[in-house]
């Protein structure tokens, strides 16, 4: 009887350790048809989550066992030769999920010729793919990180009053973008920043936008005549990894995703990148909101919350120096390091300025 109740159970703890996993069945081929052997494939959730990989046969397949989760997977293929392809599926109710990718041919890379040196240049500045996001040694939280921390350029513009005016996206415009609370606290608002010339349509868009989401960001800047007539000058053109869908009230989704309750999401970086200042009146003790709280290398901008308090993931890992500024109070600057070793949380205390004499 005891010899049963074990094999029982065995098969039960068995079939629940099958539950939790998935089988992501991956086939590569090229824009013929034919198959890609030695193709590398991985299944992640964002930039920083990769939970499998593994190369394809000779038949261009590849299986690969991932732990299952209610999360979105982005299914990447890469090979020399051929450009990277993503495709983002929903969680499957399945055990088994079948992801089909076709690679492109690379075309190969010339050297540039001097009449188009400038425009190679402006092309670096203006343009960003899933690669670079990937490997950017910057936490990249939304497209608006894109483009502060990777590619200032596009927000400012090679020319003076340059800066972009006008999103599209998947090849539509986005008009009249509902707005964003979170980004509109974040977004400057004060005389002489480099970032005050950005429209709040745009840091609505682009705060909404997963940079896990992109597959590429081109800027036609105010001096492009290429598509006349169309609002495609000092516009934005972003392009979504296949899967992958955008909507002005929810952002970015994959396609098929259960619209879900805002919730505070589970940060994918570690927790010391979330280092907390808080920021208070030197007097009174009381917390001050809407500091603003500066990076002083890349002129990103923070805003206290009602408790006085912001989180630094903004920062780039190392010390960094900030100024912390609020209208009648005196600013002050500070060294912040972000480290595993560099947790506590930072108090800043600021003191009124003193009036100005008649």
């Amino acid at each position: 009887m005891r010899a049963s109740i074990a094999a029982v159970l065995a098969c039960l703890l068995a079939v629940t350790a099958n539950a939790q996993r998935l089988s992501v069945r991956v086939h590569v081929v090229d824009t013929a048809g034919a198959p890609v052997e030695g193709a590398e494939v991985l299944v992640s959730h964002d930039l920083a989550r990769i939970l499998a990989r593994g190369v394809t046969d000779a038949h261009g397949m590849r299986v690969l066992a991932i732990d299952r989760t209610e999360e979105d997977y982005d299914v990447t293929a890469r090979r020399i030769g051929y450009r990277r392809a993503d495709r983002y599926v929903a969680a499957p109710k399945a055990d088994t999920i079948r992801v089909d990718i076709v690679l492109t041919p690379a075309p190969p890379t010339l050297e540039a010729m001097t009449v188009t040196a400038h425009e190679d240049v402006k092309r670096k500045s203006y343009y960003v793919d899933a690669d670079e996001i990937a490997n950017s040694s910057r936490l990249i939280m939304n497209g608006m990180d894109v483009l502060t921390k990777m590619k200032p350029d596009i927000l400012t513009g090679r020319a003076p009053g340059c800066g972009v005016k006008e999103v599209w996206i998947n090849g539509k415009r986005i008009v009249d973008p509902p707005v964003n609370e979170l980004a509109e606290a974040h977004a400057p608002r004060v005389r002489g920043s480099w970032l005050a010339g950005t429209p709040n349509s745009v840091w609505s868009i682009l705060w909404t936008i997963k940079p896990e989401h992109i597959q590429e960001m081109e800027y036609k800047d105010c001096m492009d005549t290429s598509m006349p007539g169309l609002h495609a000058s000092s516009a934005l053109f972003i392009v979504l990894k296949p899967g992958v869908a955008y909507d002005p009230g929810r952002g970015t989704y994959v396609v098929g995703t259960p619209k879900r309750r805002a919730t505070a999401s589970k940060p994918s970086s570690p927790s010391y990148r979330f280092r907390v200042l808080g920021v208070f009146d030197e007097a009174s003790g009381e917390p001050l909101a809407e500091a603003q709280v500066v990076d002083d290398s890349s002129g990103t901008t923070a805003l206290t919350t009602a408790t006085g308090t912001v989180t630094l993931a903004f920062l780039p890992e190392g010390a960094s120096s900030i100024t912390v500024r609020k209208t009648g109070y005196a600013t002050k600057k500070l060294s912040v390091t972000i480290s595993p070793a560099d947790t506590a949380p930072i108090t800043l205390i600021l003191s009124k300025e003193p009036p100005t004499p008649r």
